[in-house]
């Protein structure tokens, strides 16, 4: 059931685990559910790969992702043939009545791709684990939209730098 407010009313920030591009979102802002979630899901302990699996092919059915604090996300099959991705916060993580916004798969696979280069320039010893993640959902070349940084190809090396947008 997706939450009443598609984004949050507040100027709270969502920071999460700061590796994403847009470390200091805010709720009004587009993109803040999926800031907070991609924070959350690469901080798991369950692996790197754990929660991107219910937003990469091959969708897993009735298997959304997520997880605590109030974030949950997953693949929306019935938006068409390039399909979306719903990503929802709680109302306890943004206040008074929680937010959700939808994204293109491009939109998700830069974001996420942005967020696993962050991750290796800030832990290098993390460059296998996020090389093995990148050839399991196949992010090696990605396309950055108008106004976001564009992200190298991936070579299995130390990217040169962080990406952040504003």
């Amino acid at each position: 059931m997706k939450l009443n407010n598609k984004l949050g009313d507040q100027q709270y920030g969502l920071l999460g685990y700061s590796c994403v591009s847009r470390p200091r979102c805010t709720q009004d802002h587009p993109d803040a559910p999926l800031m907070y979630a991609i924070g959350y899901a690469l901080d798991s302990s369950a692996g790197l790969d754990f929660y991107l699996r219910a937003i990469f092919p091959p969708y897993p059915e009735n298997s959304p992702g997520g997880g605590d604090p109030g974030w949950l996300w997953y693949y929306d099959k019935t938006a068409g043939v390039s399909g979306l991705v719903t990503v929802e916060i709680d109302d306890v993580v943004a206040p008074p009545s929680g937010m959700w916004n939808e994204y293109s798969n491009e939109k998700i696979r830069y974001e996420i791709r942005a967020a696993l280069n962050n991750l290796v320039v800030r832990s290098p010893e993390r460059l296998k684990e996020v090389g093995v993640v990148i050839d399991q959902f196949d992010l090696f070349k990605v396309m950055a939209f108008e106004g976001l940084v564009p992200i190298a190809d991936w070579d299995g090396g130390l990217p040169c730098g962080e990406i952040i947008n504003s």
